[in-house]
């Protein structure tokens, strides 16, 4: 390049340089609002929760209660949302402020014991991503029974969990603790769902289910835990290529075993759920058993017609 064009080239350039100055600052706030906002669930289901749907599933329950085996149901419902980290709750404002994709999972079963009813109720928030977000944000559950009711809630405060509990029974009573550096047990259920390979494995402390917690009356604390994976031999579920995830609670004297389809999307087939009794000290199974599976928007299906749906899951309309 000559001197001449070299002239040209650098008045040009100083024309422009005032333009470019003010191009940083959009571009800065364009890389802001991207990193505000969750790609794509990291998944290895691909494209299965990114449908706008959610997947209701049905199971048979065998539930253990006051040492004896009942009968009831259990439906479980998961769909990705949009979940502020702040506040906890379902983001229904703006997606880019303090937002995480999170895997919903809500649980309920219902079983009778005699003349009356259970109704129990959990409801777990898992980040997609993980490696920005953590654990679970949340979990919230809920006892109702015709003695009373119970409800506990704990939610992700750094590496720690605060929880609370509201019981009716006068040794529990109301109770705020804050558990240190932990995971919960339903976690496994939603990150079974978003990616098996990423399942944290072996010694661990785990807050226990609070379904079994409640049955066992279990203080708001953390336990030893061994966790493992394996395939899935036993006869209890029907289907082929099973995989199954084992926690072992060696104080409890309790095996959670959870059993899922190896390849995507990780269809949940079932669960066994043993421990002693506090009744009679014996040990005691209890099961949930898949029935059918759906992914619809449910909360479209709320008009009287749409009961015919409760009927393809296998439930009482």
């Amino acid at each position: 390049m000559n001197h001449s064009v070299a002239l040209v080239v650098e008045k040009r350039f100083m024309k422009l340089l005032p333009y470019l100055f003010l191009m940083i600052p959009v571009s800065i706030c364009l890389l802001y609002s991207q990193s505000e906002i969750d790609p794509e669930p990291k998944t290895s289901s691909n494209n299965y929760w990114s449908d706008g749907k959610a997947e209701i599933a049905s199971y048979d329950l065998m539930q253990y209660r006051y040492g004896e085996l009942r009968q009831g149901e259990l439906v479980q419902v998961m769909v990705p949302e949009d979940f502020l980290i702040d506040k906890q709750v379902k983001n229904e404002s703006d997606k880019r402020n303090h937002s995480a994709r999170v895997l919903k999972r809500i649980e309920i079963r219902q079983f009778n014991t005699g003349i009356y009813q259970y109704n129990m109720s959990t409801s777990i928030f898992t980040p997609f991503d993980r490696d920005r977000h953590g654990k679970s944000i949340k979990l919230s559950a809920s006892s109702q029974e015709w003695c009373g009711s119970t409800y506990a809630q704990f939610n992700k405060k750094g590496v720690n969990y605060k929880s609370i509990l509201h019981s009716y029974f006068e040794k529990e009573a109301d109770q705020n603790t804050r558990i240190k550096n932990a995971l919960l047990e339903e976690e496994f259920f939603t990150l079974i769902r978003i990616n098996p390979e990423d399942l944290p494995l072996g010694n661990m402390q785990l807050i226990p289910s609070q379904v079994v917690s409640r049955f066992l009356h279990l203080p708001l604390r953390a336990y030893s835990a061994v966790v493992s994976v394996g395939e899935y031999s036993g006869g209890d579920f029907n289907g082929t290529d099973l995989k199954y995830l084992g926690i072992e609670y060696p104080e409890l004297q309790r095996n959670l075993t959870i059993v899922y389809k190896s390849s995507a999307p990780h269809i949940i087939h079932g669960w066994t759920d043993s421990y002693p009794s506090p009744f009679t000290g014996e040990m005691q199974s209890s099961k949930a058993i898949l029935k059918t599976h759906i992914k619809e928007p449910y909360w479209k299906l709320n008009g009287v017609s749409d009961a015919e749906w409760r009927g393809t899951l296998g439930l009482d309309e």
